[in-house]
């Protein structure tokens, strides 16, 4: 429905239909369980996002952080769902804005899930979370070296090479690629502000 309300809009603004782009917010039981159904609901959709207050709410628990108990399962079936659903996964909300130590343990566990970006209420959160999610230059470094070695195999038609007892195939190239892009993405958002 809100994709026809939007198309309509779209077309009577004269604009291209689809210009307009969706977040779902995930923020019940059923949410949770309906979530890749909502990740391809529309090709609007841009991605999905944890509301974990609201659903710590619904499953009737006390206000906390998202990184414990059933909402770590929402959190892991949040990012499962859109990743097979091709879209983002935005991790919910850190609710102490003074508590700096456990907002960057908690974006660095999000990261490491697999979540593309946190969202924050204070402004004071934003550089702890930006921080949890770009590369450092030590992770940089170690991508470029093994995409080095790896076009280096792939020049002397080598399938597979390994560094430092590490196998490198095509998966692992492929994820140490995406590391350069989000290094470079920040890089470019750095630049921007």
């Amino acid at each position: 429905e809100v994709h026809a309300r939007l198309t309509a809009a779209e077309r009577e603004a004269g604009q291209p239909v689809g210009r307009l782009k969706l977040f779902a917010m995930i923020e019940s039981a059923q949410a949770v369980l309906n979530a890749y159904a909502i990740a391809t609901a529309t090709p609007r959709l841009q991605g999905l996002i944890l509301g974990h207050v609201d659903l710590l709410r619904d499953l009737g628990l006390t206000p906390g952080p998202a990184g414990q108990g059933t909402v770590h399962h929402a959190r892991c079936h949040l990012v499962l769902a859109a990743r097979a659903a091709g879209v983002d996964a935005v991790d919910a909300i850190y609710l102490n804005i003074r508590d700096h130590d456990a907002l960057r343990a908690e974006a660095v566990q999000a990261a490491g899930m697999g979540f593309v970006g946190k969202q924050v209420i204070h402004p004071g959160q934003i550089p702890i979370v930006h921080a949890a999610f770009t590369p450092s230059a030590e992770r940089v470094r170690r991508a470029e070296r093994i995409l080095e070695i790896w076009k280096k195999a792939q020049a002397e038609g080598k399938g597979v090479v390994a560094l430092d007892g590490e196998l490198l195939e095509p998966p692992v190239v492929a994820m140490e690629t995406l590391v350069l892009e989000r290094a470079r993405q920040a890089r470019q958002h750095e630049e921007g502000e």
